[in-house]
This record gives C-alpha cells, sequence and structure tokens, in this order.
C-alpha cells in the first residue's frame, strides 16, 4: 500500500475533533497536534497498510481514508 498524505498537509480527523498535520517518516507519518506544532510528541502514527494508531497505545483508532485534507500546510 502507498500511503499519499501532503508532507506538512493538514488534516481534520473524524467528527471534527482536531487538525493535524502530517510528517512523512520512512514508509509512515507522523500526524502532529497543530496547537502544539510539533513540539510534543505526535499524537497519531499511520503505518504503511493505512491505519492510524493512538502514539501512546497500538488500538488502531481510524484509517487515512477517514482524514479530511483541509488543503492548508503546516509551516
Amino acid at each position: 500500500m502507498t500511503l499519499k498524505l501532503r508532507d506538512r498537509g493538514i488534516y481534520q480527523l473524524p467528527n471534527n475533533q482536531r487538525k493535524v498535520f502530517a510528517v512523512a517518516f520512512g514508509d509512515e507519518y507522523y500526524l502532529y497536534d497543530i496547537e502544539f506544532a510539533g513540539e510534543l510528541p505526535p499524537r497519531y502514527i499511520i503505518h504503511i497498510d493505512g491505519k492510524l494508531t493512538n502514539w501512546f497505545s497500538d488500538f488502531p483508532v481510524w484509517t487515512i481514508d477517514d482524514l479530511v485534507d483541509t488543503g492548508e500546510t503546516q509551516n
């Protein structure tokens, strides 16, 4: 599976919970809370299979298809 997110692209999580930005890291992406702009560990990891897991657990939360691209880019 090829993941296709924009590096530093801002995405909306399901249910308008929060906005995150994606940073490519090898074959995965790390999703950071834009409120903290990368000052804290990533909020989520998107694995090569497209599943999102919380940084603090291995429990799948969503899939890459659940993200909505806002069209914005994190500086």
